[in-house]
């Protein structure tokens, strides 16, 4: 969805973006949750799902600052090329991370 906001700005394809952007949206967030509650303790499951969310909340306070400086420097594309590459890394070190079932 985002590279194809960078690379192809057309409002004829504005709805197919949407319809990207909320089915990554509907499967990323209960998959976030339940893979964090399978992976930690749960004696302390609820105080680390709050801390994951909080750093994750606290992290999205400098995203438009961010895009802002990317797009005044780089131009239109680059916030949304970066977020991209941010999401990239994000599925690879969940890849990377997440305990293997054998």
């Amino acid at each position: 969805m985002v590279l194809g906001w960078a690379y192809y700005p057309v409002e004829p394809l504005v709805p197919l973006y949407g319809i990207v952007w909320g089915f990554a949206i509907s499967t990323w967030v209960p998959a976030q949750f339940h893979l964090s509650a399978a992976m930690f303790p749960e004696r302390r499951r609820g105080e680390m799902l709050g801390a994951l969310a909080t750093s994750v909340y606290l992290v999205r306070i400098a995203g438009p600052i961010v895009a802002a400086g990317l797009y005044l420097t780089f131009g239109y594309p680059a916030p949304m090329v970066t977020g991209g590459l941010a999401i990239f890394a994000t599925i690879v070190l969940i890849r990377r991370f997440l305990p293997q079932d054998d």
